[in-house]
């Protein structure tokens, strides 16, 4: 086989191993599998990853903002610098629990080392037995996650633009003479609808990202680990 085939094959290998499941016999099943299935469970793979830091952050995040929206009008900060300002700090620390973890939690980018020993034992099997071979197929597994990079970050750009839209509702909705029950109630539709957006545009996307990072990196420590081995 060619190391491109090589390549396609561990990468498929890896990605079977983490998500938990084996490919059909069956062609049908495996079109079906590969287009409906596997990227579901490979989604969720990356999302359960990112859900326990975010979890903090949105609590926090939009909490504070609601609870101060609600305070703004009362004490005649609406429309005003400083009302502003106090919502985007009360946002900023809430960030400080889930940027600033320890690295020994997110460090190793949830990877296990039977994910690993995983790689190490399936490179002889696909003709990489020394650290040459081995480094042709990184090269090759490198190509492959860039496309896949260049697709993410595409997808991050219109999150982006989901949360901007989010931000001028906002402002809006706080420097606007609300008078009425009906407005209100269309004012905290709009928020919450675009920040619901925000928050599940963040776990796909992120979520997809933190699960591209699994997989190569698993192949990455894998590859790694061969080499060392290989070397001794």
């Amino acid at each position: 086989m060619s190391r491109f085939a090589n390549a396609q094959l561990l990468i498929k290998d890896v990605e079977s191993h983490l998500i938990g499941e084996e490919q059909s016999a069956w062609k049908a099943v495996t079109f079906l599998q590969y287009n409906v299935w596997f990227p579901m469970r490979f989604l969720l793979l990356g999302v359960g990853d990112k859900f326990v830091a975010v979890t903090t952050w949105a609590f926090f995040a939009f909490t504070g903002m609601f609870l101060w929206m609600l305070v703004v009008p009362r004490i005649g900060l609406a429309g005003i610098l400083i009302g502003d300002n106090v919502m985007l700090a009360l946002m900023a620390l809430s960030l400080v629990p889930a940027v600033f973890a320890m690295p020994s939690v997110y460090g190793n980018g949830q990877i296990a080392s039977d994910d690993v020993m995983f790689v190490t034992a399936r490179l002889p099997m696909i003709g990489a037995t020394s650290n040459k071979e081995i480094e042709f197929l990184q090269q090759t597994i490198r190509i492959v996650e860039e496309k896949c990079r260049t697709r993410v970050k595409a997808l991050k750009w219109i999150v982006g633009g989901v949360w901007a839209l989010l931000i001028y509702a906002y402002n809006k909705a706080e420097s606007a003479n609300i008078n009425t029950i009906d407005e209100t109630k269309t004012a905290v539709i709009q928020i919450l609808g675009l920040g619901g957006g925000v928050i599940v545009g963040y776990f796909l996307v992120w979520g997809y990202e933190a699960a591209l990072d699994k997989l190569f990196r698993t192949i990455e420590f894998g590859c790694n680990e061969s080499k060392t081995a290989d070397a001794i």
